[in-house]
């Protein structure tokens, strides 16, 4: 029976070549890495927006804290935390 072993340098090759889930493309607009077209546009639509002062403020991907960590019957378990993609300000508050 062959063996079905692959050296490192052939395994970082297929690693790289992988897509991600959805085929976003990375973009950089600004100096700032997107991690799709789509949130590119979507940040630029939100300087526009803010420029024209139909929002104060936003702010790129905020992280809230969903869950603390805790520790249970001896097993420590981490943080569950969320990450969104834009956080933003309205004017009138919301």
């Amino acid at each position: 029976m062959a063996q079905l072993r692959m050296a490192a340098e052939e395994y970082n090759k297929r690693q790289r070549k992988r897509r991600s889930k959805y085929h976003n493309k990375r973009v950089e607009v600004d100096g700032i890495t997107f991690d799709s077209k789509r949130e590119a546009r979507y940040y630029q639509d939100l300087m526009l927006r803010k420029r024209a002062g139909d929002i104060q403020d936003f702010v790129l991907q905020p992280e809230y804290l969903l869950q603390d960590g805790f520790s249970k019957n001896g097993v420590t378990h981490r943080a569950i935390k969320y990450k969104a993609d834009f956080k933003v300000y309205h004017i009138d508050g919301r």
